[in-house]
């Protein structure tokens, strides 16, 4: 069910549209939604994270240049 409110909810459909579909309340929707948003959020953080310490390292630095 939660595959399916995000694939929704990427292809432009409401909460209120979701909920009506699924047939769960659409604050339900709302939760499920956020907790992938923060999800993907945190992921993108900790690659971004990743990226400056490799980039900060002076051994790499060495390489790359």
């Amino acid at each position: 069910m939660k595959q399916e409110i995000i694939a929704m909810r990427k292809a432009g459909a409401t909460y209120q549209q979701i909920a009506g579909k699924v047939g769960v309340s659409r604050q339900r929707v709302h939760q499920i939604v956020k907790v992938y948003e923060n999800k993907k959020i945190d992921f993108m953080n900790r690659i971004i994270k990743r990226a400056v310490e490799l980039r900060e390292n002076p051994i790499i630095k060495k390489t790359v240049i």
